[in-house]
Order: C-alpha cells, then structure tokens, then sequence
C-alpha cells in the first residue's frame, strides 16, 4: 500500500486545478502509473471535490503517529 502515492495524487489535486478535473472525472486513468492498491482506487473513486480539497498533508501523518505511540494499558483482567 502506497499512502505517499495517494499523499502525491491529492496534494497535486488541490495545487493543480486541470490535474483536480482530470481526476475527479476519471479516477482510474489520472491515478495510473502510481503504485496504489484497490482500496486506494476505491477511495479515490468514491472522492469528490470537497474530501480532496479537505485532505491535508497532516492527516496524512496521522497514521505513522498513532503507530508511534504506545497503547495504553488496559484496567481489565
């Protein structure tokens, strides 16, 4: 799974209106080339204007920092 593809794709979308278009109308055939999963094809067909632009380049991080932090210890026996 290439989340930094995905990272790329959005990043561009949002700094390249024509690149915004293109993907919005054809997901697959804009996002070819970058090594993503089905799941990331999925997501970015199910996309639309307004999630892209609202994507970040920190919640993008948000993953690798919840990996990094250690899981609190459960109370429970």
């Amino acid at each position: 799974m290439s989340k930094e593809a995905v990272k790329q794709i959005v990043l561009k979308a949002k700094q390249d209106e024509a690149f915004m278009k293109q993907l919005l109308a054809d997901p697959e055939k804009t996002a070819k080339g970058y090594d993503l999963t089905p799941e990331e094809i999925k997501f970015l067909k199910g996309a639309d204007r307004k999630t892209l632009e609202g994507l970040s380049e920190k919640c993008f991080e948000l993953e690798k920092e919840a990996k990094a932090k250690p899981k609190p210890k459960s109370g429970k026996k």
